[in-house]
């Protein structure tokens, strides 16, 4: 795999579990003060298993595909383009987010 494909692989786990974790914190902050019904006990505990399920396969893709080992990324955190090894971000995204007008 080049390094943009798997810097997009990694982006989309990321964002997926991001997005399961702040289910499963909104949940149970509506859940913290009141009573709840089995309804929403059932549907908590199945986030939950939803959740543990997306790190356990995400952690054999990463095994399948010998994404385990750290090597040194050299691309783009954003936008995937090869850059020199001590920069996280290429210069036109870093630019885009101060604002700079190129």
């Amino acid at each position: 795999m080049t390094n943009k494909e798997i810097s997009l692989v990694f982006s989309y786990i990321y964002s997926q579990r991001v997005n399961l974790e702040r289910q499963i914190n909104d949940f149970q902050s509506r859940l913290r003060y009141r009573n709840i019904t089995e309804t929403e006990c059932l549907e908590f505990a199945l986030l939950k298993e939803r959740y543990n399920m997306f790190l356990e396969v995400t952690g054999h893709i990463k095994s399948l595909l010998c994404l385990n080992k750290k090597q040194s990324v050299n691309t783009c955190i954003i936008c995937g383009d090869d850059i020199p090894n001590n920069r996280q971000v290429c210069t036109v995204c870093y630019n885009r987010y101060k604002g700079v007008k190129s």
